[in-house]
Formats: C-alpha cells, sequence, structure tokens
C-alpha cells in the first residue's frame, strides 16, 4: 500500500466518524513521512473532535512552526484555543488567519465568537458585519448580529 493510499484511507475514516481509527492511521504515516505538517494539522482535527483541546492546540502549533502557514490551521487553532476557554489566544489565531485570508467567513465568524467570549460584544458585531459582507444571503449571521446587538 503506498503513502498516498493509506493517507486517503486514513481521511475517509476521518470523514466517517472513525475517529480513533483515524488517528492511528495518522501517527502511523508520521512515522513514515518527512512531510508531517499537514498529519499534524489532520491529527489535531481528530484530537479536537474527540474532545482534547489541549493536544490538538500542541498539534496546530507544530503544523504551524513546521512552515505550514495556511488559514484553516490559524482557524482550527482558533477553534481548540476556544474550546480550553482561551479566548484571547483565539482571537491572535483567528486574526493570524485573516492576515493570511482576510475572505476566509469562518475566521470572521470565530473571531467574533472568540471576541464574544470575551465580552467584547460590538468587537463581535464589527466581525460578523465583515462576514456578512463576504456572505450577504447568509441569514445565519443577520441572525448572529441581530443577537449581540440586543445583548449590547
Amino acid at each position: 500500500m503506498t503513502g498516498f493510499t493509506r493517507g486517503a484511507g486514513a481521511l475517509a475514516m476521518h470523514h466517517s466518524g472513525q475517529l480513533r481509527e483515524a488517528e492511528h492511521a495518522y501517527r502511523q504515516l508520521l512515522e513514515r513521512t518527512s512531510n508531517k505538517a499537514p498529519l499534524w494539522h489532520l491529527l489535531g482535527l481528530a484530537r479536537l473532535q474527540q474532545g482534547d483541546a489541549g493536544e490538538a492546540i500542541a498539534l496546530f502549533r507544530q503544523a504551524l512552526d513546521a512552515g505550514r502557514r495556511l488559514p484553516a490551521i490559524h482557524v482550527d487553532l482558533g477553534a481548540a484555543l476556544r474550546s480550553a476557554g482561551r479566548p484571547a489566544e483565539a482571537v491572535e489565531a483567528y486574526r493570524a488567519a485573516l492576515g493570511l485570508d482576510a475572505s476566509l467567513v469562518s475566521a470572521w465568524q470565530g473571531l467574533a465568537a472568540a471576541e464574544h467570549d470575551r465580552g467584547h460584544p460590538v468587537r463581535a458585531v464589527v466581525a460578523l458585519r465583515e462576514a456578512l459582507g463576504l456572505q450577504p444571503e447568509d441569514p445565519r449571521l443577520r441572525f448572529n448580529i441581530a443577537t449581540l446587538l440586543v445583548e449590547t
């Protein structure tokens, strides 16, 4: 079985919800490849989906330290940091993602959630308005903005 086939199998397990099996496959692949950053990212996602935000944070940071500067990793790091109750650091992660791609709606939404977690509803509304400008047809964004405006 080739590395590509093993990787595809691990992804298929991950997508089908077989997180422990996917994690095991990712760890085996880590031993066999020099390009570890994508696997650290995927392993971080699996750990986060299993409720281990602490390990997910470490794995996402390994992926970033290895030079994998994808906005999605920063967004996933932000989600893990929020899950760990660290919203200030999550804000930094979402801002890093937006520094790489300001059109990433998920980063604006994550930033809004982290700002709300920090007790800054006005900043959260500003972030959601940025997301709404990118996806004006999304009714969830309008609802979230309205909800925050009622809170303030």
